[in-house]
């Protein structure tokens, strides 16, 4: 049911993935006639979500920059583990950035995104806070 709702909202960005996303999932819990209490919680829970999403929104990398950087690898012939092997990365944690599986914050993902020039690079002598 997950992947149908992948499928149905893959034409829509922003707000309109969070209605389409609602709609869904009111649909499921009718289709199955979840008891009051679960459908509750799963209710709340996916405003939790929503919620946290936009908060997240602001430090996260923009959608369109990951599709360029994965339509970067179709055009110039080069595979991702290559990549990946090249710059001394795991191939699973490229995937995970180019698909916005981790926020890049710290540790491979981050030298991931900066290496596919989705973030900035620290710069030169920058001490900790």
């Amino acid at each position: 049911m997950l992947a149908m709702m992948k499928l149905s909202c893959s034409n829509f960005s922003g707000k309109e993935l969070y209605v389409v996303s609602a709609l869904c999932i009111n649909k499921c819990i009718c289709r199955y006639k979840i008891q009051r209490p679960l459908r509750d919680l799963i209710l709340y829970g996916f405003i939790v979500f929503l919620l946290l999403s936009e908060n997240m929104s602001e430090d996260s990398i923009h959608p369109e920059m990951r599709a360029a950087a994965r339509k970067w690898f179709v055009q110039n012939g080069v595979s991702i583990k290559e990549w990946a092997a090249e710059h001394g990365v795991r191939v699973s944690v490229v995937y995970h950035v180019l698909h916005g599986k981790v926020y890049c914050t710290r540790g491979e993902s981050h030298k991931v995104a900066v290496l596919l020039g989705l973030k900035a690079k620290a710069p030169e002598g920058a001490t900790r806070p």
